[in-house]
């Protein structure tokens, strides 16, 4: 909560002084620490989290990892609801959360579109596309040819 607290109050800082802050959270749902999985536990700890957000009207774009949440599709859209009740913003971080760097761009891309489905519509249902993705690891690829065929897919 202390970190939390601290990019709170550096995105007021930077915002107040005429400059713009998004905060980026990875492994939505749940977070990479593959916590509790029932939803009432998920939903109590995005509520939390989002609560300052919302409060101090901070942008915020979360990062789902559909495959590793340990939800259903309904119950994900429920968290991925929350957050855009919040303001916030969602964006594609795969369906597992795989390594590029260790897998074939084919398996790769398909993991992508399998995680969209309950984004896509949580977006849609607020005349919202998908724009952002975040590579898992922030590897965009082991060669250059890797690099600009994910590239061409994004």
């Amino acid at each position: 909560m202390r970190l939390l607290r601290t990019l709170l109050f550096c995105a007021a800082t930077l915002s107040g002084a005429g400059r713009q802050v998004a905060i980026t959270i990875d492994d939505l749902p749940r977070g990479g620490d593959l916590g509790p999985a029932d939803l009432a536990s998920i939903r109590a700890m995005t509520e939390q989290l989002l609560r300052p957000f919302r409060e101090q009207k901070i942008p915020v774009i979360g990062f789902v990892n559909q495959g590793r949440a340990g939800l259903s599709a309904t119950d994900l859209r429920q968290i991925l609801d929350l957050w855009l009740d919040a303001g916030g913003s969602l964006g594609n971080h795969t369906y597992s959360h795989p390594d590029l760097n260790g897998m074939p761009l084919e398996q790769y891309t398909a993991d992508i579109l399998k995680g969209e489905p309950v984004l896509r519509a949580a977006l849609a249902a607020r005349g919202k596309k998908l724009e952002f993705y975040r590579h898992p690891f922030l590897h965009t690829g082991p060669t250059p040819e890797v690099k600009r065929g994910l590239e061409q897919f994004l």
